[in-house]
């Protein structure tokens, strides 16, 4: 098994100024989106990346991502980029657990006794 990632940033339509908070959230910087990508450039260079692998699973910590992802296609005009099945972790991880309540990532963390950095 491969493990691989994608990272770029997206030069912002909506919101082109990035606030304080969000650079002191996130050490994203105006910088690094003033010298990004538009949307529709860096989803091709995605697909390109993605277009190295026959077998994949799209996994992340709730569904928030995938549906980011569909929002920005939309708004960009442009087809939803990953062809592959979505896992939902938070919710396996639950499940694996047998815990009701899905956690947060600190929650889950903790209760796989994994230190929170």
């Amino acid at each position: 098994m491969k493990l691989d990632e994608f990272n770029t940033f997206i030069q912002p339509q909506r919101h082109p100024k990035l606030t304080d908070l969000c650079t002191n959230l996130t050490s994203i910087t105006q910088h690094d989106v003033d010298h990004a990508p538009y949307y529709p450039e860096a989803i091709g260079a995605f697909q390109k990346w993605l277009g190295n692998y026959d077998n994949y699973l799209f996994c992340s910590w709730g569904e928030y991502d995938k549906h980011q992802f569909e929002q920005d296609c939309a708004f960009h005009n442009v087809p939803y980029p990953i062809p592959a099945p979505h896992l939902n972790i938070k919710k396996e991880f639950s499940k694996i657990q047998k815990v009701r309540k899905r956690q947060g990532m600190a929650g889950a963390l903790k209760l796989a006794k994994i230190p929170h950095f």
